[in-house]
């Protein structure tokens, strides 16, 4: 995944799921993990490349 994808993508996960993450987990039960991969597939992401983005996101940001 190209740079400034990622960062588009990025920045469009804060927006739709972790700005909201208390309505989507409020007892913080959920995989974050899981649920960022589920959300970069249905954004259409390959799913090598939306595997990529999840560990992005868990690892390099501070969301979720």
């Amino acid at each position: 995944m190209i740079e400034k994808e990622r960062e588009r993508l990025t920045a469009l996960f804060k927006k739709e799921v972790d700005d909201h993450a208390e309505a989507v987990d409020p007892d913080q039960e959920e995989d974050w993990g899981s649920l960022t991969l589920g959300w970069a597939l249905a954004k259409g992401v390959p799913p090598d490349e939306a595997r990529e983005f999840a560990s992005h996101i868990r690892y390099k940001t501070e969301f979720a």
